[in-house]
């Protein structure tokens, strides 16, 4: 049996990333055809404030299967909740398909002075 993973926010606020059993796709080509940035945010902050609230402090986060890193839209959703936690993002790795626009994005705004290496 495979486990299926579902959304930490209402499932009615997150449609678009939710298969017809309202769980979320089992592979990546789904949510990136139907998936909506905005919803893709909502998930990812309700997963922090989660943590957060379990006494938990999240290391970094992640693009749950690189997911996040294959299109602009999602990439920015990450990347403005990772700020505004103050949580670090695990680099786009080298085998993701586009990750090309994620590296660009973010060493733009770690030039811009955006985000600040930790010491």
């Amino acid at each position: 049996m495979t486990y299926r993973w579902g959304p930490v926010p209402p499932r009615e606020a997150v449609m678009s990333l939710l298969d017809p059993q309202g769980y979320f796709y089992y592979q990546t080509p789904g949510t990136l055809e139907k998936g909506l940035a905005a919803e893709a945010e909502k998930v990812i902050r309700a997963q922090v404030e989660f943590s957060l609230r379990l006494g938990l402090h999240p290391t970094h986060l992640d693009a749950h299967e690189n997911t996040l890193y294959e299109r602009p839209d999602f990439f920015q959703a990450l990347l403005k909740v990772a700020q505004e936690y103050h949580v670090p993002i695990r680099a786009p790795p080298a085998g993701v398909r586009d990750h090309r626009f994620a590296v660009r994005a973010f060493s733009a705004r770690i030039q811009a002075g955006e985000f600040v290496a930790a010491a």
